[in-house]
């Protein structure tokens, strides 16, 4: 056996690519690379009377469909899958699919978030029930008995410290001795 040939070396099975193949992959994968800048750099076509407008989730798309082609000829020639056992393909494209709907199922989250309405929410309060509320108005309230909290915490700081506080209103008592 010469050693040009496939040969076995201690039960692993060796594969030598030739140099063309290689090669045509190389000039494949830098022609994908010029395609993707080229795509990029599009940002309408005109088919006949119409113009389409190519935004930015047309052009991630695309650009994804090229760097998906261009991992699997790398896969398939230079890390040698195409000449493996067919488990170890399945295993690297079943690794890829996940690792894809995983990253594509957060990105449909993430692109839906605001379409969720804020208007209503289920709250639940003392007894058992749910009571529906607007998550608007429930902020407004808030921030109101939270000022509201505040200005009473600031009343003591006007200078009468010796006031009896007995709930009457006494803003007229100073106007009128400002007045004397």
């Amino acid at each position: 056996m010469s050693k040009d040939h496939d040969h076995h070396d201690g039960g692993h099975h060796l594969h030598v690519t030739p140099f063309w193949p290689m090669m045509i992959v190389f000039v494949v994968l830098l022609g994908l690379t010029a395609l993707t800048v080229w795509t990029a750099n599009i940002h309408y076509v005109t088919v006949g009377n119409t113009t389409i407008e190519i935004g930015a989730t047309a052009h991630i798309l695309i650009a994804l469909a090229i760097a998906a082609l261009k991992s699997g000829l790398v896969l398939a020639y230079f890390m040698h899958l195409l000449y493996d056992k067919a488990v170890n393909t399945i295993i690297v494209a079943s690794t890829l699919f996940a690792i894809a709907l995983f990253i594509g199922l957060t990105l449909m989250d993430i692109s839906v978030r605001d379409d969720i309405q804020e208007v209503e929410y289920g709250e639940v309060v003392t007894g058992g029930t749910t009571q529906v509320i607007d998550k608007a108005a429930a902020r407004a309230e808030a921030t109101k008995a939270n000022d509201h909290a505040h200005d009473d915490d600031h009343s003591h700081d006007d200078g009468d410290h010796g006031d009896d506080h007995d709930g009457e209103d006494h803003s007229d008592d100073e106007a009128d001795s400002d007045a004397m």
